[in-house]
């Protein structure tokens, strides 16, 4: 069983290398530990298999303090500081009779709640360990390497990153949004970094400033053809991912220096973690990655230990994992399943545009159409026209969208990932 006796020991192994920076200030791996057990003692936080509730974003008090919970066997429910307290509120409710009773549990994480309910997802230090040694397997770090803390700690994406640079004896680098990314990379010479389509979109265009990356690793989501080009044509080190919360991050990534094919894939499973495709294309995944448990809900998880995702999705003759999308977001219109992340995927190849969804709204001839959500980089507005030219050459006529709206003021994206569930309320609303 694996506890968080591989933390402490990396502590110990890399004292004095550095640790964490920020805009701020720097600490080594010693310097660290020490402010941990400081903290960890001043707060008499001897709370074994307790769980307590940690608002955190990537400052280093917020890491020290997340720290000082595992050294004290304390298990944090990891929130974002900005959460309104209502909606904190309903999630710890949906926890609060859960008793934990292992040293093996390392934290609590909601998922999106996208589609549903946010799942409150239980991890060990085993699935933290296991995920990091198949990472780092596949994109290595070094002592002198910096990874840029550049998504949640909240999230699956950010958190996971802790763990690849400690037992490396890396770097972790605090991200200040007062200042632009690639102002970040430049200055604090970051060479692993973390991040989404659209802020590697943003990213390309300031290439003299990103000179000293040597991985950077993109979620699979709407990640265009054309950016994927564009990055490869610029010699970035580019590695696509298909990941998720419940998978303790990565569970396939290209590899180094893929091709512009493989890069149009999510690469292959990664050690510690495998991977199946059911008779109705749904991907299964099982392995040390994966999740102890859910706390407010039931996983579907066979009798053969898959953890069925949720996820469409083939494996080509080299293993290369192809995502479709999410069987919950498939909608039919007259009688024709549309996936919507396929067609998400080439609008994100329109000039100046920054973020899309595509969601049903009820019809009476065809049952649903899809409707299209966009952003654009400068907030200007695109015609319906103007989206149907783009893409008639480019998918079925019923996969174009009827009816297009930028994004409403009031919509907030769930972490990463589309709040499909209310734009489809927004739709109906109207």
């Amino acid at each position: 069983m694996i506890t968080s006796k591989f933390v402490w020991e990396s502590f110990e192994k890399y004292k004095d290398e550095t640790f964490y920076i920020n805009e701020k200030s720097s600490v080594s791996y010693g310097q660290f530990y020490q402010k941990v057990k400081t903290i960890a003692n001043q707060n008499k936080l001897q709370n074994k298999n307790e769980k307590e509730v940690l608002y955190i974003d990537s400052s280093l008090d917020s890491l020290v303090t997340l720290f000082s919970f595992f050294y004290c066997g304390t298990i944090p429910i990891l929130l974002s500081k900005k959460m309104p307290k209502d909606k904190a509120t309903e999630l710890l409710l949906s926890i609060q009779n859960e008793k934990l009773s292992s040293n093996e549990n390392a934290t609590i994480i909601f998922t999106s709640g996208s589609t549903s309910t946010p799942k409150a997802i239980l991890h060990t230090y085993s699935n933290y360990y296991y995920s990091a040694l198949g990472s780092n397997e596949n994109i290595p770090i070094h002592k002198n390497d910096k990874w840029l803390l550049s998504l949640p700690l909240h999230h699956i994406g950010g958190l996971s990153i802790l763990f690849r640079v400690l037992i490396s004896g890396g770097t972790l680098v605090g991200y200040d949004k007062a200042i632009s990314l690639e102002e970040t990379i430049s200055k604090h010479s970051i060479t692993h970094l973390s991040v989404v389509a659209t802020q590697l979109k943003r990213m390309i265009q300031n290439l003299e400033k990103l000179q000293t990356l040597k991985a950077i690793l993109v979620g699979g989501g709407q990640v265009s053809g054309d950016l994927i080009r564009d990055a490869t044509i610029l010699n970035l080190p580019i590695y696509k991912t298909y990941g998720m919360s419940e998978m303790s991050s990565q569970i396939t990534t290209t590899s180094e220096n893929a091709s512009q094919e493989e890069l149009r894939t999510s690469g292959k499973i990664l050690k510690y973690r495998e991977i199946e495709i059911a008779d109705d294309n749904e991907i299964l995944v099982r392995g040390e990655v994966l999740c102890k448990q859910y706390l407010n809900g039931n996983m579907h998880i066979d009798s053969d230990g898959w953890f069925h995702t949720g996820d469409i999705g083939s494996l080509d003759a080299k293993g290369n994992l192809t995502v479709l999308g999410r069987k919950d977001n498939m909608f039919i219109s007259g009688g024709e399943n549309i996936y919507p992340e396929p067609i998400e995927k080439l609008l994100m190849q329109m000039d100046n545009i920054e973020e899309v969804c595509i969601v049903p709204k009820e019809h009476t001839e065809f049952g649903q159409v899809p409707v299209l959500f966009y952003k654009t980089e400068n907030n200007t507005e695109i015609s319906i026209g103007f989206v149907k030219e783009f893409l008639h050459d480019k998918v079925m006529s019923f996969e174009i969208p009827k009816e297009i709206y930028l994004f409403p003021k009031e919509y907030k994206s769930q972490g990463i990932k589309l709040d499909r569930a209310f734009l489809k309320q927004w739709i109906k609303n109207r």
